[in-house]
Formats: C-alpha cells, structure tokens, sequence
C-alpha cells in the first residue's frame, strides 16, 4: 500500500522493513517529482509505476501543474500521455 507523508514531501511504499519511495517539491501551484528509490528488493514488482501514479493523481486532484525532475515520472508520464 502505498503511504503519503505529506510533512516529508513523499509517498512511500514499506514491504518487509525495506522503504521505496517518491520524494517531491510544492511550490506554490507546482509539484515537482524530484526522485524515486525503488531498492533492489523491491524491484521488479511496479512499485515505482505505483508509487508515480499515487503521487500524480494527488497532484492532479489537487490542479497543480506537473512537473517531473525525475527520469522515472517523466517515463512515466510520457507513456500516461501516449496510451
């Protein structure tokens, strides 16, 4: 499950005491994803892709402009845009 921590600026997912997560700036009407950290116990499960998708339909649900420093959310958006 995923886990916003809004006093953090990031959204985190915890499976066995190991934490991958979604950091990110707000600046006024701008959220920018700024890195993701998927550790390689995780890898290979989507967490990323869940933890983008978490993160942007808040940003998204709250009208802020999207901005992705991120590799992973700018892949991410990109394929949201082209599906």
């Amino acid at each position: 499950m995923i886990t916003h921590h809004a006093e953090n600026n990031r959204f985190e997912y915890q499976e066995d005491g190991v934490v991958a997560y979604l950091e990110y700036t707000l600046n006024d009407s701008i959220w920018t994803a700024t890195h993701t950290i998927v550790p390689p116990q995780l890898s290979g499960k989507g967490i990323g892709k869940q933890l983008a998708k978490a993160a942007i339909e808040w940003a998204e649900q709250r009208h802020y402009a999207i901005c992705a420093e991120c590799s992973f959310v700018q892949n991410y958006l990109n394929k949201k845009q082209n599906s």
